[in-house]
């Protein structure tokens, strides 16, 4: 995935969106944010090698469904799941359904940067 793909991210929370998306730029990204996940699902333009950025807990949807129903669609894309309330189950679903990273809430733009590479990793590996 090259710098300049579009990183999306989604979360009804308009600070955090707000927030990441400005980290995201200042990283090198375009960057694409949707505080709606069917807004999201309905309308975003994503490239097949754009990364995706989710909040786990969203009202009508989660971060499970929407990336679920990417990858229905036959979208193929990368995804990080960003969630406040982490435990060691939400992990094991997360990589099981083939999510790349999970970021916990608050996390630092060091976080930010190794997600992201791991999310190019995963890319380059073909998985």
């Amino acid at each position: 995935m090259a710098a300049n793909n579009t990183v999306h991210i989604v979360d009804d929370d308009i600070n955090v969106l707000d927030s990441t998306k400005l980290l995201i730029r200042l990283l090198g990204h375009d960057v694409s944010a949707w505080n709606s996940p069917a807004d999201f699902l309905n309308q975003a333009s994503i490239g097949p090698e754009d990364l995706i950025l989710l909040d786990l807990r969203m009202p009508d949807y989660d971060g499970f469904s929407v990336f679920r129903q990417l990858r229905a669609s036959g979208r193929p894309n990368q995804a990080i799941l960003m969630t406040g309330h982490g435990d060691s189950d939400l992990e094991i679903e997360a990589y099981s359904l083939g999510i790349c990273a999970i970021l916990h809430k608050p996390f630092s733009e060091d976080d930010l940067v190794v997600a992201i590479q791991s999310a190019r990793a995963t890319a380059n590996s073909g998985q």
